[in-house]
């Protein structure tokens, strides 16, 4: 869409009319508005504006359109940029690296993103220059409540059901524990082996992720990253910047 008063382009996401009475996708759609607005970073979609208006449905009744307005990002999904071939690890690297400090800045401010995904992930092109693009918080949840976020209505579900897209969920989540920022990182490696391999990891209660991961052709020293990421937990990087900092190093060598 053109905002009227800037005449700049931006995207709109709109929910779904019969979603409307469903409080817990109403709160969802409300908090990824506000974290998106909150938490600014390069590597995040910023959130510019939530709001309603009225539609009419017939004659008698009329009903609410919420939306929220975000910067428009000029690039392709990772799921489309891998639909034909899976990426060189040359390529991967500044990209992940562009996610991990997105995530990071997620982090700090107390936010576990929970649906990291190569549909939840963009390639954004300026100048001839590639930046990954972390998108999507209707998943996210705040498990710090310290970090000055604030989000209304606050989340009170108390549901064993947990969100994620198959192939990138940690598998301790399976498990009962929690969507945090652990599970986080496992994600992300889940995706930088989709995006060296071109398929999707298998369900981590079918197959050991490290073991299908330690089979991409990689440098070593990037290897040793990527199978951190996928390690189970108490091995695993054990925050976004850590593991960025690995990486760095890693490209280093």
């Amino acid at each position: 869409a053109t905002d009227i008063t800037t005449k700049a382009k931006v995207a709109v996401k709109v929910l779904h009319p019969e979603h409307n009475q469903d409080q817990d996708f109403v709160r969802r759609f409300t908090q990824e508005a506000q974290i998106a607005a909150q938490v600014r970073h390069p590597c995040l979609v910023r959130a510019y504006d939530l709001g309603w208006f009225m539609t009419v449905v017939s004659a008698e009744t009329s009903e609410p359109r919420r939306y929220t307005v975000f910067e428009l990002v000029e690039g392709r999904s990772i799921a489309r940029e891998i639909a034909q071939d899976a990426m060189p690890w040359e390529r991967t690297v500044p990209i992940v690296l562009d996610l991990l400090d997105g995530l990071a800045a997620l982090h700090a401010r107390g936010v576990a993103h929970r649906d990291i995904s190569p549909n939840n992930a963009m390639i954004e092109v300026q100048d001839g220059t590639e930046r990954g693009r972390l998108l999507d918080l209707g998943y996210a949840r705040m498990i710090e409540e310290d970090k000055g976020l604030v989000l209304t209505p606050p989340d009170t579900s108390t549901g064993m059901m947990f969100w994620g897209s198959e192939g990138y969920v940690a598998p301790e989540r399976f498990r009962g524990r929690p969507g945090d920022y652990r599970a986080d990182i496992f994600s992300i490696g889940a995706l930088w082996a989709t995006m060296l391999s071109g398929e999707a990891m298998p369900d981590p209660r079918s197959a050991d992720s490290v073991s299908v991961a330690s089979r991409i052709t990689l440098p070593d020293p990037l290897r040793g990253v990527l199978l951190g990421a996928l390690d189970v937990r108490d091995r695993r990087h054990h925050s976004a910047t850590s593991m960025a900092e690995a990486l760095r190093v890693a490209m280093q060598q």
